[in-house]
């Protein structure tokens, strides 16, 4: 050994390196883009098991529904190919249905069609694949606006239990790829109220009255949430500003949505139509037995049981969840602030309420 050579305890050389270590860690910081690429991988993640689960459903689900066969696919099995039955709903001399809602439908196959790239069958699909990813893709959003409401690990396991319930449930399996106004009305719906959430009322406005007008003209009883949480305020100047912008933005929206609808269905049934007021005013205000009595109604029972085959045991927790929920509310009112939570919470409840 050489002399010069000076020796190194083994437990001075280890504190020393070990040191220096944890000195560069400590340095280094998680920043934003650590934080943005983790987040944009958890939510392509996300996106990615719901689509798996969806296209699912495009594949194995069932037409449940005679109206799905006769009122949707054969007159847009008319607009894409020029022949199909037509139903009487679809007759001039009632134009109940809208044509604009099918030409939606027919947009994403019309170009494979054109150009005689797709088989009739190829184009069903089409059209469920397209439901598939759009349901994945609010979905998904939702789930982000979930995880954002409080930025805490609480609200991180609530957005996976929404996941949870989400694939799991037989309601969302079967109508996250039907061509149903109602499949149509949810996917809106769901992006209006995700919207809610974040506090974008434009997008949420926009969504209910295209789902409103273009879908199902009673959807709009669902837009009463967005329009109260939108509107309330503590000062009397303050809720008629809100007021105000509710009101241009519900008119802007109106206007872009039922021009292209009342154009495309009047040149359709080869006259002026407006069909949202026509389905209003043939179920709201019916005579000589047609409207809701055409076909009977079902007892209220119906709809008990429909939600809890439909969801199962989250049917009876959502009604508790509803009334605690208005209690927490009340009684938070009268102690402090009520948190941004218990105002989605509430709002949302209100609309499953409403329906």
């Amino acid at each position: 050994m050489d002399p010069k050579r000076k020796r190194i305890n083994a437990a001075d050389f280890i504190e020393k390196n070990s040191t220096k270590l944890n000195g560069d860690r400590t340095k280094r910081k998680p920043n934003d883009d650590d934080d943005s690429v983790r987040e944009s991988t958890l939510e392509r993640n996300m996106f990615l098991l719901l689509l798996a689960i969806r296209c699912l459903s495009a594949v194995y689900n069932l037409i449940w529904d005679c109206d799905e066969t006769f009122n949707y696919w054969e007159p847009l099995h008319f607009l894409l190919y020029g022949n199909g039955f037509q139903t009487w709903e679809y007759s001039p001399d009632y134009s109940l249905r809208s044509y604009f809602y099918l030409f939606l439908h027919a947009l994403p196959v019309w170009p494979f069609i054109y150009v005689e790239a797709i088989t009739k069958i190829g184009a069903f699909y089409l059209i469920r694949f397209v439901f598939a990813a759009v349901t994945a893709a609010i979905e998904t959003h939702l789930y982000k606006s979930l995880r954002s409401l409080l930025g805490t690990k609480k609200t991180f396991n609530l957005a996976l239990f929404y996941l949870l319930f989400s694939l799991t449930y037989v309601g969302m399996f079967q109508a996250s790829t039907g061509v149903l106004p109602s499949t149509f009305g949810m996917h809106l719906v769901t992006f209006a109220y995700s919207c809610l959430i974040r506090k974008s009322y434009a997008p949420a406005i926009a969504s209910i009255g295209v789902a409103t007008l273009v879908g199902w003209p009673f959807v709009a009883l669902l837009g009463l949430p967005v329009a109260l949480d939108m509107i309330y305020a503590t000062s009397f100047s303050k809720l008629l500003a809100n007021l105000f912008n509710f009101l241009k933005y519900s008119l802007v929206f109106g206007l872009i949505i039922t021009v292209p609808l009342v154009v495309v269905d009047s040149y359709m049934f080869g006259k002026l139509v407006f069909a949202p007021l026509n389905i209003v005013k043939y179920n709201v205000f019916p005579t000589n037995g047609q409207g809701p009595d055409l076909y009977g109604r079902e007892p209220f029972s119906y709809y008990i049981l429909n939600c809890a085959l439909n969801f199962n045991l989250l049917f009876p927790l959502a009604i508790v969840n509803a009334l605690l929920l208005a209690v927490d509310y009340v009684s938070t009112g009268e102690k402090g602030r009520r948190t941004a939570f218990q105002r989605c919470s509430l709002l949302s409840t209100l609309g499953m309420l409403l329906w």
